[in-house]
């Protein structure tokens, strides 16, 4: 439900050999891990903690009026 310059910013966990929690509640990754605290304060960061961080039932709504 994103707009198109939103989502092409943010990743989805996969992982096809095996479960892993992450892909399975959904969790957003980051492909390099951020070493600075300016990279730790842009929206594309802050936004995955965020996300990662609100429950499954609420992230898995079926609408943004039921979100």
């Amino acid at each position: 439900m994103a707009p198109s310059y939103m989502s092409n910013i943010i990743t989805v966990s996969t992982n096809n050999s095996y479960s892993l929690r992450s892909v399975l509640r959904n969790d957003l990754v980051l492909k390099h891990k951020p070493k600075t605290k300016y990279i730790k304060d842009s929206f594309n960061y802050f936004s995955m903690t965020v996300w990662n961080k609100i429950q499954i039932e609420i992230r898995n709504a079926a609408n943004i009026k039921s979100f």
